[in-house]
């Protein structure tokens, strides 16, 4: 509920805060697994070192689209944060090869 209540601050304010890297480390389900986006690679980095600290997740997947994404980019490079829960934590990237093209999937006409 207090969540809620920032939440509608944050967008008032108009721009990133604090809780752009917070909000995702609150989820009341309490995942085992995570994938979490992130604004920036340092957003990335920050929350993946937190996710290290907070414990209680087997694995998270912190990530940024190198096209300035929150998310998996499908057409640039993503950064990745891979988080287990009894080892250091990797850095690499990711290219997902993604075009109009790429797939096998046609449309029929009729």
């Amino acid at each position: 509920m207090v969540f809620s209540r920032i939440l509608g601050i944050r967008k008032e304010i108009g721009h990133r805060t604090i809780f752009n890297k917070v909000g995702p480390l609150t989820n009341p389900a309490n995942p085992q697994t995570m994938l979490i986006g992130a604004y920036s690679v340092n957003a990335a980095k920050d929350i993946a070192y937190v996710v290290k600290e907070l414990g209680g997740v087997k694995r998270a997947m912190v990530v940024h689209g190198q096209d300035g994404l929150d998310e998996i980019s499908l057409y640039e490079l993503t950064t990745v944060f891979d988080v287990e829960d009894s080892e250091e934590i990797k850095e690499y990237t990711i290219y997902t090869d993604y075009t109009p093209y790429s797939t096998q999937i046609s449309l029929k006409v009729d």
